[in-house]
């Protein structure tokens, strides 16, 4: 008989040469009405399947971005007897983050929730596009009216679509996905964020110590904890550093990331509202610097699954 195979000796675990990032797909966002008459007001969803306004900024009042079919083909043209708003243009589901249901208006143009997506039926589609009163128009793609505010004199405000093209159907779009990272020291230390909101360094890299980074327009970022979603980095005009209610203070929770000069390996985070202050860590946590002093402004990005996945079968 053969002699088994002699094992050689282990090899060590191959350098990822281009690791992967954790992107939360499909995107997340809020959508705040835009009306005069409906300040800081955003789309809501019931479970029973309405839809409505609300100051909230839970689950409920979230939606999924879901790409559709496009309009057009794969270099751009608008699809044979695509006309007006819906050229060339991509299309999305909107659907709830809570409920899992789809917006729809009915023949009325009424705007409610509606299953779908499941069982074959293909749930109504929307067309973003920019509005000349600022944020976005969010068009039907099957009649090309738009989702917009009715505030009747007696009553609350209804959703629903209309044809006015003005301030009234227009809309915010704010995202509240994003890509999630460790955030990490020269000396292998984690941003960390607790129930309270204190923010301190730690040796560990679980979901407390998860920070996901969300596009806040204009090449700034907001850096929100992953696992406590109601707090965000933010730096007052005096420079200090502290988590805070997201939304709550305007600008100063909005930041840059930009690669750390020669010789440091990493990055630089800079406060956007603090005339562009880096942050840096303090002895008792977090402060901000005028200048890079050292490396204590520099600070290294590391996706939160720490490049480990899971293998499965389509089958």
């Amino acid at each position: 008989a053969a002699a088994p195979p002699v094992a050689g000796p282990a090899l060590p675990p191959p350098e990822i040469g281009r690791p992967l990032p954790v992107l939360e797909q499909p995107a997340r966002c809020l959508l705040t009405s835009l009306d005069p008459r409906c300040a800081g007001h955003r789309l809501t969803s019931t479970r029973r399947g309405g839809a409505g306004l609300s100051r909230r900024r839970g689950e409920r009042e979230q939606f999924l971005l879901v790409p559709a079919a496009p309009t057009g083909d794969a270099d751009g043209a608008p699809a044979e007897g695509a006309v007006g708003k819906k050229a060339g243009r991509d299309r999305y589901y909107l659907k709830s983050y809570k409920f899992g249901r789809y917006l729809a208006p009915d023949a009325a143009g009424t705007v409610g929730t509606a299953a779908g997506g499941d069982d074959g039926d293909v749930p109504p589609a929307w067309i973003l596009m920019r509005s000349p009163h600022g944020g976005h128009f969010l068009i039907s793609a099957a009649d090309e009216r738009n989702l917009g505010c009715e505030v009747p004199p007696r009553g609350p405000t209804r959703v629903r679509l209309g044809a006015s093209n003005d301030a009234s159907e227009s809309w915010e779009v704010e995202f509240v996905s994003g890509e999630l990272c460790f955030l990490s020291s020269p000396d292998n230390r984690q941003l960390r964020c607790d129930l309270a909101g204190r923010i301190t360094l730690t040796d560990d890299r679980r979901g407390w110590e998860v920070w996901r980074f969300v596009e806040a327009g204009g090449g700034a970022v907001r850096i929100v904890s992953w696992m406590h979603a109601q707090y965000c980095l933010v730096c007052d005009h005096g420079g200090a550093v502290s988590a805070a209610a997201v939304g709550a203070d305007d600008g100063c929770d909005t930041w840059t990331v930009e690669r750390a000069p020669s010789p440091y390996g990493g990055v630089l985070i800079k406060s956007v509202a603090c005339a562009r202050r880096v942050l840096c860590r303090h002895e008792r946590g977090l402060a901000t610097t005028q200048e890079l002093e050292g490396g204590d402004g520099v600070w290294r990005l590391d996706a939160a699954h720490s490049q480990t996945y899971t293998l499965s079968s389509l089958h």
